[in-house]
């Protein structure tokens, strides 16, 4: 019988959520087969759209940026049809209720790892379950026509109510907005005596927010999305609206600390802009950066399965421009005139995968760092030379 699958028009202002939304469909072509993606506006109401489709079963995406595997499908596919809810919706990783949640599903860190795991969920042949839905974004759902006939609110609202049935072996991975909620882990590499802080691409400036509840300090900040910048102003100092290599060129302040949240990556030549930073530090200023390992291990694991996915978020972001390892930032740094304080590495992310691949280089002799391939990133904490 064939399926609708209803994707939500989207109008990204940067690549790295472009990448996402076109990873979404590229995902569900592969995973449907020869479908056609019917495009709709997040605000219609549902009954409008169900009115100009000629197929009666729909999947319905709410979150262009959902990932989405032909396994994850059939399995909703079949918890749809024990007829015991109006929809079926998916497990996910960012699930807040537990019953939403895959159960036994390890840690992954690239595209390949959940396609993997989406297919060892899915052979588990755990259990539906049956819920009354409250109003969370699902996802995606799958249901009938008829049943979106009589909805007249928009696709994210729509279950809300409803009986719903929990594929427990469709596993689908969302994107959390993560970009300011990532950075909050710099809170505590920021020592208590930093009285003047500049955050680099500060986002909606959380971090900065978190620094001022903690400690008395002025923070200013530099963003380049116009909409973040304005909810950054209401909790910052200051905010700067516009690149931010073009603003440290010409700001006149200085800082006793400067953070910046994976800045480099998205830096064309970042080595002459770290020594453009110099010239914002105080004397005995110290910069704080994160900087995700090109090193990881599950990013060589997928070489060896000739794979390089970009993706929305995580150590291949598809906005980055360069990469770094702890060797080259390392090198980066010292380019630039910088002597490094301290580098910690990231909670690592590590799953048996992770295992096996440590066994078969002790087994097979090859000199490594398990600390090093098992970290995704690194805190650097670095000062003028």
């Amino acid at each position: 019988m064939p399926l609708a699958i209803l994707f939500p028009r989207s109008d990204e202002a940067t690549v790295d959520r472009r990448y996402a939304s076109w990873q979404s469909e590229l995902l569900l072509h592969r995973a449907g087969g020869s479908v056609e993606l019917v495009p709709y506006d997040s605000g219609e109401h549902m009954s409008e759209v169900a009115n100009w489709l000629d197929q009666e079963r729909c999947l319905v995406i709410t979150d262009p940026f959902a990932l989405v595997t032909r396994s994850s499908i059939e399995m909703l596919e079949l918890a749809w049809a024990s007829g015991k809810g109006e929809a079926a919706v998916p497990v996910s990783n960012l699930a807040s209720r537990a019953e939403l949640r895959p159960e036994g599903a390890e840690s992954y860190i690239t595209i390949r790892q959940f396609e993997e795991m989406s297919a060892r969920i899915a052979a588990s042949k755990s259990e539906p379950r049956i819920v009354e839905w409250a109003d969370d974004d699902p996802g995606l759902f799958l249901t009938s026509r008829e049943v979106l006939t009589a909805i007249r609110t928009a696709a994210r609202h729509a279950l809300r109510g409803k009986r719903v049935v929990v594929a427990s072996g469709a596993l689908v991975h969302r994107w959390a907005d993560m970009r300011d909620a990532k950075h909050l882990a710099l809170v505590e590499h920021v020592p208590n005596d930093a009285h003047t802080i500049l955050d680099l691409d500060c986002g909606e400036g959380l971090l900065g927010e978190a620094i001022k509840k903690r400690q008395k300090c002025r923070v200013i900040g530099i963003e380049h999305e116009q909409a973040a910048a304005a909810h950054a102003r209401k909790r910052l100092d200051d905010v700067y609206y516009g690149d931010v290599s073009e603003i440290v060129a010409i700001i006149d302040q200085r800082f006793d600390m400067v953070v910046g949240g994976d800045i480099l990556g998205y830096r064309e030549d970042p080595w002459s802009f770290l020594i453009d930073l110099r010239r914002v530090m105080s004397e005995g200023g110290r910069l704080l950066l994160s900087v995700p390992n090109a090193a990881n291990w599950a990013i060589i694991a997928d070489l060896f399965h000739g794979r390089l996915d970009y993706n929305c978020d995580g150590i291949t972001t598809a906005a980055y421009l360069r990469s770094f390892t702890r060797q080259s930032i390392t090198d980066a740094l010292a380019i630039a005139g910088w002597d490094i304080v301290s580098i910690e590495p990231q909670a690592p992310i590590v799953n048996r995968e992770y295992e096996t691949m440590i066994a078969a280089l002790r087994a097979a002799g090859i000199e490594h760092s398990a600390d090093e391939l098992a970290a995704p990133g690194y805190y650097v904490t670095a000062r003028i030379r």
